[in-house]
């Protein structure tokens, strides 16, 4: 018997993958053994027979049951507290919000500006840029020469950092349109 023993101990360690199946499954046998030894000593609390709850009843045929009083917990219809209202003692706001803040006197840089007062630095700064063009040559072709580029009518003149639409050509002007304004580009006198 112990050669058999011996014989099949080397065989199943000879193979790593039986070794490591035997193994795995002596842990495993070991594990439900424990659990079930654990659950099977459990010791049992609470019972739900109503019988041992009932004073009323005669205990002298049923010795081995022990007889709790029924204690009888008044609960509210309503909770409390809503359990969707964030807490104030663990979350507490820092600060309470005014919602009718006193009324700050306005600086100058707060104070809204006139629409017309708008308009108008929008329309100097186009003059300023249709300024800084010069017109060399309107010619009776339809086409003007403006800073020594040719352009025709409702073609895009570059003005700085916009661009101006030849809309109309004059005897000794153009006229060019940006955003709905229009303005006179002349030729300058004398050479």
């Amino acid at each position: 018997m112990r050669t058999t023993l011996i014989r099949l101990w080397i065989q199943v360690t000879a193979d790593k993958k039986k070794f490591g199946v035997l193994c795995i499954l002596a842990i495993a046998v070991l594990l439900f053994w424990a659990r079930l030894l654990i659950v099977s000593r459990i010791e049992k609390t609470a019972y739900a027979d109503t019988t041992a709850n009932s004073p009323d009843e005669d205990t002298e045929g049923t010795s081995d049951r022990r007889v709790y009083p029924v204690i009888r917990v008044a609960m509210d219809d309503r909770p409390m507290r809503d359990p969707f209202v964030i807490s104030d003692w663990y979350f507490p706001k820092t600060t309470e919000v005014d919602p009718n803040p006193p009324d700050l006197s306005k600086t100058v840089f707060d104070v809204p500006e006139d629409p017309e007062v708008i308009r108008a630095r929008r329309r100097e700064r186009f003059q300023s840029l249709v300024d800084d063009l010069t017109l060399n040559a309107v010619l009776q072709e339809g086409v003007a020469v403006i800073d020594d580029e040719t352009y025709r009518l409702d073609e895009q003149v570059p003005g700085g950092e916009l661009l101006f639409r030849l809309v109309e050509l004059r005897q000794r002007s153009v006229v060019l349109e940006i955003e709905g304004e229009q303005f006179e580009l002349n030729m300058k006198l004398g050479g």
